[in-house]
């Protein structure tokens, strides 16, 4: 049920199959807790083993999805401020978001996409609005992040105006975000 739950929490279509039952041919992706449970030696194959962690898995499955092995850039969009958004877009498509309200676990989450989504470069984007929880912020990634991770602070004008288009399925803090890691912005410094 968790790793259903994983799936749809991401949008991601999927079936359910019994032992010995094939997938219908349109299944791109299989997710399986034997490697004998299929027989699509032609479709890819994600082991998931009971016990542990489903989203690593919808993870795995998601690259495959999109027919990669990792990304040549990964943007994480940071919209800091009492419900901190976030978005992280591989090569520019959407593939994370969500809304966090205290540091410790948006940190957790920002090192876990970081370490789930293998890519060439990864710049982290940074809101300048909220001075009091962007600083904060900036001075907790530049002490746990890896030095590879570029840092940007990005001007978040307009990023929560309410007569842009809506961006579908994101709330308000996680489309601000959106559209903070698809923004230009400067290296690292304070905000």
């Amino acid at each position: 049920m968790a790793l259903t739950s994983e799936l749809a929490g991401r949008g991601i279509e999927s079936v359910s199959l019994i032992p010995g039952e094939l997938p219908p041919l349109d299944i791109r992706v299989i997710i399986a807790t034997q490697p004998e449970e299929t027989a699509a030696a032609d479709r890819r194959l994600v082991l998931f083993h009971q016990g542990s962690n489903p989203r690593d898995a919808v993870e795995k499955a998601l690259l495959l999805l999109l027919g990669k092995t990792g990304f040549k850039e990964l943007v994480i969009g940071i919209d800091p401020g009492k419900q901190t958004g976030l978005a992280v877009l591989g090569d520019g498509l959407l593939i994370d978001a969500d809304t966090y309200t205290r540091l410790p676990a948006l940190l957790e989450e920002v090192k876990h996409v970081i370490q789930a989504f293998p890519s060439e470069k990864v710049i982290l984007k940074i809101g300048n609005g909220a001075e009091e929880h962007g600083n904060a912020l900036l001075d907790a990634l530049l002490t746990s992040l890896p030095s590879f991770v570029e840092i940007q602070i990005v001007e978040e004008g307009r990023t929560n105006d309410y007569g842009l288009p809506s961006v579908e399925g994101l709330s308000k803090n996680t489309a601000a975000a959106f559209r903070i890691a698809l923004r230009i912005g400067k290296t690292k410094g304070k905000l």
